[in-house]
């Protein structure tokens, strides 16, 4: 009777073990997804805002106003940044053409076009092309970021 009693234990808890495991490994996974689903949500992102402005010289002078140091930017047809990011924040003023912006954090492509505002935070996960020919003025928090400026490693993000 004792030895059908012990297989008895061996087994339940050899079930309960597995189910332990099987339990946490669920839970875990689930909350790993909504951890990530809120982390995401939470994030600064990339936003365009449709100003209208209808020249260079109005793009700087709201740079200007918003206290940002600018420069000129260009991009050609099929011009591809990879996935990046900045140490500074930096707002770019489309003049001409079309300029797309893939937001990595929220899996999201905006579209810019002539008179808009793009908005990118720093430590911000994204990407760009121009499908058409585009020019821009690009306004920086800093003269310190305007002049040092460039593209991170997406594996160097803090």
């Amino acid at each position: 009777m004792n030895m059908i009693k012990n297989f008895f234990l061996i087994v339940l808890f050899g079930f309960l073990k597995h189910f332990k495991k099987l339990f946490y490994t669920i839970f875990l996974d689930r909350l790993f997804l909504a951890s990530s689903y809120f982390l995401r949500k939470s994030m600064m992102s990339v936003a365009i805002e449709k100003i209208g402005f209808s020249s260079r010289e109005e793009a700087i002078q709201l740079a200007k106003s918003e206290g940002f140091f600018f420069r000129d930017g260009a991009m050609e047809t099929g011009d591809i940044e990879d996935i990046h990011w900045h140490k500074t924040g930096l707002h770019i003023y489309v003049l001409s053409g079309l300029f797309e912006t893939f937001d990595a954090a929220r899996d999201e492509l905006l579209i810019a076009r002539g008179g808009d505002l793009i908005k990118i935070p720093k430590n911000t996960l994204h990407a760009a092309r121009c499908p058409i020919p585009a020019t821009y003025v690009v306004g920086f928090e800093s003269e310190k970021a305007a002049k040092g400026f460039q593209p991170e490693l997406p594996e160097d993000l803090p």
